[in-house]
């Protein structure tokens, strides 16, 4: 019997075992982008609040330097002051946030003169 055109059950199999594989790999892939997107979104919130908060921390006037607490929905922030030589003082800003169970935090400092 000579072999007619078209594909035997093995040829399918393989074809079909070869296209999971790939399609599994991309879906991998597609998970672990957003996952790190999901990431860098909370991080990027905790730089732009650590941000507003320093630049708030180091305008007001030397009498009203005082560590401060505060808190929006996702995000926990502490503001710290301390002495510097030469009358200066580092503003000092810890955002931190649970993010699947896991505490994270992202930290920003800068040194400056009070007025």
């Amino acid at each position: 019997m000579g072999r007619t055109s078209g594909l035997t059950l093995l040829e399918v199999i393989v074809a079909t075992t070869i296209f999971s594989v790939a399609v599994l790999g991309v879906l991998g892939g597609i998970s672990l982008c957003s996952q790190r997107a999901y990431r860098m979104q909370r991080l990027d919130r905790a730089a732009e609040i650590a941000a507003c908060e320093l630049e708030l921390a180091t305008t007001l006037p030397a009498s009203k330097l005082q560590a401060y607490k505060g808190a929006d929905d996702r995000h926990r922030w502490e503001v710290d002051y301390r002495s510097r030589p030469h009358d200066l003082m580092l503003a000092t800003v810890k955002v931190s946030w649970v993010d699947r169970g896991r505490e994270e935090s992202f930290q920003l400092a800068q040194v400056f003169m009070p007025q």
